[in-house]
């Protein structure tokens, strides 16, 4: 059988251009670190790196949210930490208004309480990220609807009504969000309630605190329904009231430390499950650089076996195109 010239050039462009595709493969491999270039390289693999991927994407998105929801709640611990230290203030205020000697500066002790609780509603009307922490699903100014003589759109408002024998001052406070559940996803089909709601600190209506509060101010600022004159003390009926309301302001204080330390539980629970979450995803991608990373060795080993293949054919084909009509007579 003859072998014709042209057959032999065939075969050797042929085998040029498949050194040459592979070697090209073989630089790509160790230019992007992957083994899979293409779903024809194994499309079995390439549908699990795929599957692989989603799950990690999914479990970022829960990690993102989670991380976030961590945030917020070390706010909101914060928050009522500081809540704490101003409702204490006002309960010693309330005994430094028992001492012999008080009856003096009863009404300066009354302002001092009075600007607490403004501190105290300043404290309930705080976001994270620009939504309001305390009024459930009512996060925004825009989802707040005030009522006169309700003027803003806090969720908690200080407002004051007409005088009666039972609040002389006429003030009261305002609680206009609601007690809705907040959730985050823990995981793809489970969820978490977030938020601290008003009632769970505030007491009834999320307002109960504050009237305890407005309670000792008008004790101290008023007598009789006016206000109390200069070293006016407190009479027996009043400190009979002041002593209700100071039970009336312990058990309240107790209910914000309970609070506060359910938040806490809630802001260990998010710390364990973002570790677990975290360690979850570090995992997943090591399974999936398995399947789609290159071997660096193994592929450096066949790029040089490639190249010397190349060097070798490009040198047998130099050799074919130098031939002359004499090499073909002989």
């Amino acid at each position: 059988m003859r072998i014709t010239q042209n057959s032999i050039f065939t075969n050797f462009l042929t085998s040029l251009q498949d050194i040459q595709e592979r070697k090209f493969g073989e630089e790509m491999k160790l230019s992007t670190g992957k083994d899979i270039l293409s779903i024809s390289d194994d499309p079995k693999r390439v549908r699990e790196i795929k599957e692989f991927s989603n799950k990690i994407s999914k479990d970022e998105i829960i990690l993102s949210n989670l991380s976030n929801t961590y945030n917020e709640l070390a706010a909101v611990n914060e928050n009522i930490d500081s809540m704490v230290t101003v409702v204490g203030n006002i309960k010693q205020l309330l005994i430094d208004s028992t001492q012999i000697g008080a009856s003096k500066s009863l009404a300066t002790i009354g302002t001092n309480v009075k600007g607490l609780l403004e501190d105290l509603v300043k404290l309930a009307n705080s976001t994270y990220k620009d939504k309001y922490l305390y009024s459930g699903t009512q996060t925004t100014p825009g989802s707040i609807v005030p009522t006169p003589p309700e003027t803003n759109n806090n969720p908690f408002e200080i407002v004051t009504d007409a005088p009666t024998p039972s609040n002389p001052s006429g003030l009261r406070v305002s609680f206009k969000g609601n007690t809705n559940d907040r959730t985050v996803h823990k995981d793809a089909t489970t969820t978490e309630v977030i938020n601290t709601k008003a009632d769970a600190l505030f007491g009834t209506n999320g307002e109960q605190l504050f009237q305890a509060i407005i309670d000792v101010y008008n004790l101290m600022s008023y007598q009789n329904g006016l206000p109390r004159p200069d070293n006016q003390g407190y009479t027996k009926a009043e400190q009979d009231q002041l002593n209700n309301a100071h039970k009336s302001l312990m058990t309240l204080y107790d209910k914000l430390t309970t609070a506060n330390s359910v938040n806490g539980s809630k802001l260990n629970r998010i710390d364990i499950l973002k570790e677990q979450l975290t360690e979850e995803i570090t995992r997943l991608k090591d399974f999936r650089s398995s399947e789609e990373d290159a071997d660096i060795a193994r592929t450096s080993l066949e790029l040089k076996k490639d190249e010397t293949s190349l060097n070798y054919t490009l040198q047998v084909g130099s050799n074919l195109m130098s031939r002359t009509l004499f090499d073909f007579l002989t």
